[in-house]
């Protein structure tokens, strides 16, 4: 757990700040293994290989809970009772997809493409080095890393475990692990401060949550005023059942979301200007995502970029794109 990550965090369990540390591997700049007790329910909160779990009781991981308690030698707490059998569903799925997911999902040529052309776009007209921000469903890191390289303070919230592994990996690898700080979390109810943020973003993480508008509302929360956010989704639109279809008989991903993974226009700006942030809706994407595996780097730039101007301008085509985008800012 990076030392900085303290001054913005709260316990699950109650909403204190206050922690008392107990480091038992650690170097000047992380706490590789140790834990939080929180001062006021008392609760404590294991930091295992630099990742600090602040799951609530109620989606605690009880093999590694209790691994940790014993080879510490502290006293095992029993986990709370399951409240949520689609989010246990998706710990699950997710630890064992984590060893695929970036080949297939994460460096993928049609993320990998958006990633640079529409997220690296908004990226470059609102971030800077030095800010603070929250990366909501990090996964694997893919876009986490791409802010820490330009030494920009990230906190990657996530549910898995294992994807998290990934990312502080990842983040190793190219040297800008001082910039990332990972925290295993509940996203409907991120623990970390309300108003700590200078902007925050969602790269595929609603279409997995079970109340997206109470995220979009929480993310809200977590923003300074003036704090700016992006996010990209499944869009709701006509032609959906051509992009399933092909799914079908030429799968590129496992996928795991709740019961109705796509949205629209009105629904999400209702959402965000309900949650105090004054929004924009791009829509992005319109062609087949398999397209993009035959044309080098640079030609996927191209084709991503010019089919989304030209078919983006279009009456009713427009509404054809697979991914809707919303930037917005927090008022």
């Amino acid at each position: 757990m990076k030392r900085w990550l303290l001054s913005l965090i709260n316990c699950p369990n109650c909403g204190d700040d206050e922690f008392a540390i107990e480091q038992y591997k650690s170097n000047v700049d992380e706490i590789i293994d140790g834990r939080l007790i929180c001062k006021s329910c008392n609760i404590w909160y294991r930091i295992e290989h630099g990742i600090l779990d602040l799951l609530p009781l109620s989606l605690r991981r009880r093999d590694k809970h209790e691994n940790f308690a014993k080879k510490y030698g502290l006293i095992f707490e029993s986990i709370a009772e399951r409240e949520d059998g689609q989010k246990e569903h998706q710990m699950r799925f997710f630890a064992r997809f984590s060893k695929t997911y970036d080949k297939e999902v994460a460096y993928n040529p049609y993320y990998s493409t958006f990633d640079r052309v529409v997220f690296g776009d908004w990226i470059k007209r609102n971030l800077q080095s030095g800010q603070t921000i929250l990366d909501l469903g990090c996964g694997s890191g893919v876009q986490s890393t791409v802010l820490a390289k330009r030494k920009i303070y990230t906190v990657g919230v996530d549910i898995s475990e294992e994807m998290l592994l990934l990312a502080k990996r990842k983040a190793e690898d190219l040297g800008v692990s001082g910039y990332l700080a990972l925290i295993i979390g509940d996203a409907e109810k991120s623990p970390v401060k309300d108003g700590s943020f200078d902007a925050g973003y969602m790269v595929g993480t609603l279409h997995h949550v079970q109340n997206p508008e109470m995220v979009v509302r929480d993310v809200s929360n977590k923003l300074r005023k003036g704090g700016v956010i992006f996010t990209s989704d499944n869009h709701k639109s006509p032609v959906r059942f051509l992009f399933d279809f092909l799914m079908k008989i030429w799968e590129l991903y496992q996928e795991e979301a709740r019961d109705e993974p796509l949205f629209v226009e009105k629904q999400l700006n209702t959402w965000y200007q309900s949650a105090g942030i004054k929004s924009e809706i791009k829509l992005s994407t319109y062609l087949p995502p398999h397209i993009f595996l035959f044309f080098s780097k640079g030609l996927c730039d191209v084709v991503l970029k010019i089919s989304n101007a030209i078919f983006g301008t279009i009456p009713y085509i427009r509404g054809f794109a697979g991914i809707i985008v919303v930037e917005g800012e927090k008022i």
